[in-house]
C-alpha cells in the first residue's frame, strides 16, 4: 500500500508541475501575440510617439476594465518590446502556437 500511496503522489506531483509549466508558457505566447498585435497596430496607424502612449493607455483601460489588473500601460509596452526583441530570433514555426490564438478576442479599435 506504501509504495501505491507513494507513486500515486508522485503522479499528483508531476501533473500540477506539468500544468504549472503548461500555464506560463501559454501566458508567455499570449503575451508576446498582444505585443505582436499591438506592433502591427502601430504600423497601421501613425509612427508618432503621442500615439504609441495613447494607443498603450485606452488599450490598458479597457482590457483591465473587462480582465483585471495585469495590463498597465507599462506593461504593455514590456509586452510590445518583449515581441520587437524577440520577433527576429524566433524561427517562423514558433508563431504557430500564438498564431492560432482567435485573430478577434480584446481587438480595440483606435476610434
Amino acid at each position: 500500500m506504501n509504495g501505491l500511496i507513494g507513486e500515486i503522489r508522485e503522479l499528483i506531483r508531476s501533473a500540477r508541475q506539468a500544468v504549472v509549466h503548461s500555464v506560463d508558457l501559454i501566458q508567455v505566447l499570449t503575451n508576446f501575440e498582444i505585443g505582436r498585435r499591438i506592433v502591427e497596430h502601430e504600423h497601421q496607424g501613425s509612427e508618432r510617439a503621442e500615439y504609441g502612449k495613447a494607443l498603450l493607455t485606452a488599450l490598458s483601460a479597457e482590457l483591465t476594465t473587462e480582465f483585471g489588473p495585469g495590463f498597465s500601460r507599462s506593461n504593455l509596452q514590456n509586452m510590445r518590446k518583449f515581441n520587437l526583441i524577440y520577433a527576429e530570433r524566433l524561427p517562423e514555426k514558433c508563431h504557430l502556437p500564438s498564431a492560432k490564438l482567435p485573430q478577434t478576442v480584446g481587438r480595440v479599435s483606435a476610434a
